[in-house]
């Protein structure tokens, strides 16, 4: 969704289209988070061929081929050029930080990175949350927390991710005492409100996270879809999120003014010095240290 914001805002930018490159998608051995969902959106999908896309590809030449591509552009040959040049410009996002030169890449630019900062699309929020507003009606389980979340005010979603994050150190799982504080935070702004927890492995947190407020473990009957769960959250009037940008967006698709979303600073668990760059929390939500020092 970073990435589509982003390349929304440049197109509108240009006045130009905007085209999905779906091929990273083509690998067997995606994870069951890392599957194509913008279809769920009422988003125009227009898609970029193979050959489109590997048109900007940097190549990989040969070194016959470097000469040869060296002295057709000395020479100014370009039968000896032809299918050596990329096609428009590739861009690779080098750093995790808002790169202020984005705005001066050409119209015919093949993107490839996260771009996970608001700042790529600000001013485009508007015709983000329409495009990503909800294509298909809940199913009837989902429709049933639904009810719950809508008829509970104030209703404050709570988002931890588990499963992959034990293994992943660079984000690192956030620890419950993060969670008890940001509640803390949320009691002392809002008075009562009521808990609704979404998780990745919502069981074992069941298990382990004691509240003392009003609290639901959302278990939509079956196993919900991740577009579904990611309705329900934007459902929430409030929210604490994981270091997840499924949580991000749940909290983010919420496009009322009031609400208050808290979210753990540094966003990554400070292992690797590049990390220290992606900021993606807007100035507006609140940041806890998630070691253990309140911002407030």
């Amino acid at each position: 969704m970073f990435q589509y914001a982003a390349g929304l805002a440049l197109a509108h930018h240009h006045q130009t289209a905007l085209k999905l490159d779906l091929s990273w998608f083509d690998s067997s051995d995606r994870k069951e988070h890392e599957h194509y969902g913008l279809n769920h959106f009422n988003i125009p999908e227009v898609f970029a061929d193979r050959e489109e896309c590997l048109a900007f590809m940097p190549k990989s030449l040969t070194r016959l081929q470097r000469w040869r591509f060296i002295l057709g552009k000395k020479l100014r040959l370009k039968p000896l050029t032809a299918g050596l040049e990329s096609s428009g410009t590739y861009y690779f996002e080098r750093r995790w930080g808002f790169n202020p030169l984005f705005w001066d890449l050409p119209s015919n630019t093949y993107l490839d990175g996260y771009f996970q900062n608001p700042t790529y699309f600000e001013g485009f929020e508007n015709e983000l949350r329409s495009r990503f507003s909800f294509q298909q009606p809940l199913s009837a389980g989902a429709l049933v927390w639904s009810n719950k979340i809508q008829s509970a005010f104030p209703s404050v979603f709570l988002h931890i991710r588990r499963t992959d994050y034990l293994q992943a150190q660079e984000f690192g799982p956030l620890t419950f005492d993060y969670y008890y504080r940001s509640l803390k935070e949320l009691k002392d702004r809002l008075g009562a409100f009521t808990v609704f927890v979404f998780s990745d492995d919502v069981e074992a947190i069941q298990r382990e996270l004691k509240l003392d407020l009003p609290h639901y473990f959302v278990k939509p009957d079956g196993k919900a879809s991740s577009h579904e769960e990611l309705h329900l959250m934007s459902l929430c009037n409030h929210a604490i999120i994981s270091n997840s940008t499924f949580a991000w967006w749940g909290a983010w698709l919420n496009s009322s003014k009031e609400k208050i979303v808290v979210a753990p600073k540094p966003w990554h668990a400070d292992i690797d010095p590049q990390f220290r760059d992606l900021k993606p929390v807007p100035s507006s939500w609140l940041s806890i240290d998630r070691n253990g020092v309140s911002n407030f």
